[in-house]
């Protein structure tokens, strides 16, 4: 792998690192990966609100990330029911 250190690179190198290893994953059969901790408005680790399908554990059970609802709100019983009705397209290609 090549990582382009030039300003205008279209990846971070955690991203490109991150994505090799999810295809290498993939060919593996897993199905699942943890990425680690994220921080909210840490710049290192935004890159991790991008990725898909990105689940967070609310209540028992897993559903998918939202910043916005994850971050700015402590109700989870009330995020749970909105992450059922909006509809994320959060698949791997």
């Amino acid at each position: 792998m090549v990582y382009d250190t030039s300003p205008d690179a279209e990846e971070s190198l955690g991203t490109k690192t991150l994505h090799a290893m999810i295809d290498e994953l993939k060919e593996k059969g897993v199905q699942f990966i943890y990425c680690g901790a994220w921080i909210k408005d840490n710049p290192k680790m935004g890159y991790k609100e991008n990725l898909p399908g990105l689940e967070t554990f609310i209540s028992g059970g897993w559903v998918r990330f939202d910043p916005e609802l994850h971050t700015q709100r402590t109700d989870t019983l009330d995020i749970l029911s909105e992450l059922t009705d909006k509809e994320l397209d959060m698949k791997f290609d």
